[in-house]
């Protein structure tokens, strides 16, 4: 279903979902930018908290909107534990993590791996949406599940910009990978 989903070929994804019991997963829709299949999920389930959470995939503010005005769970989750504000910042939706915080997402959620959203905007490089986290988390230097901090995250991932961000709010550059110290000197 991944593949027919990828390939945006929606006549298969309804193929595979009718005749062989096949699942839509509305992730795999947001990874690949399918919104026809995402709205096949949310027609055929009715789960409009589990399209919540992955709505921001698709950078449509308006639909974020649409699923709150029609009594989505602002916290609702995904299967990876990520509320809204994770995948916001995981695509770097300014707009629309700006528009969750307004409307009271739990910024403190955390996912299965123990990731902030503050984490997830440093692992994928999402310098705006982390520069406006920031001002939310009084404690920058919070550890995953792997005991990585944001900082481990951006020096991990080559996030040079975000490095810099987050030594400049503070972040402790004595703690965590070998990487972060490296990052340190390049700045």
């Amino acid at each position: 279903m991944e593949f027919a989903i990828a390939s945006h070929n929606i006549d298969f994804v309804c193929f595979l979902m009718n005749e062989y019991g096949l699942e839509v997963f509305p992730h795999h829709c947001g990874e690949y930018n399918n919104l026809q299949a995402f709205f096949v999920y949310l027609d055929n389930t009715n789960d409009i908290n589990t399209c919540f959470a992955n709505s921001p995939f698709f950078n449509i503010p308006s639909l974020c909107e649409y699923f709150i005005s029609h009594g989505a769970d602002i916290n609702a989750k995904n299967y990876r534990d990520q509320n809204a504000l994770h995948i916001a910042a995981r695509s770097n939706n300014v707009e629309i993590a700006e528009f969750l915080i307004a409307n009271g997402i739990d910024i403190n959620s955390l996912s299965d791996l123990r990731k902030l959203p503050l984490h997830i905007a440093a692992e994928f490089n999402s310098y705006e949406t982390e520069n406006i986290l920031l001002s939310y988390y009084p404690d920058i230097n919070v550890r995953d599940a792997f005991l990585d901090t944001a900082l481990d995250l951006a020096a991990q991932n080559n996030c040079t910009p975000i490095a810099k961000l987050l030594i400049s709010h503070g972040a402790d550059v004595n703690i965590g990978c070998p990487k972060v110290r490296l990052a340190q000197r390049s700045i």
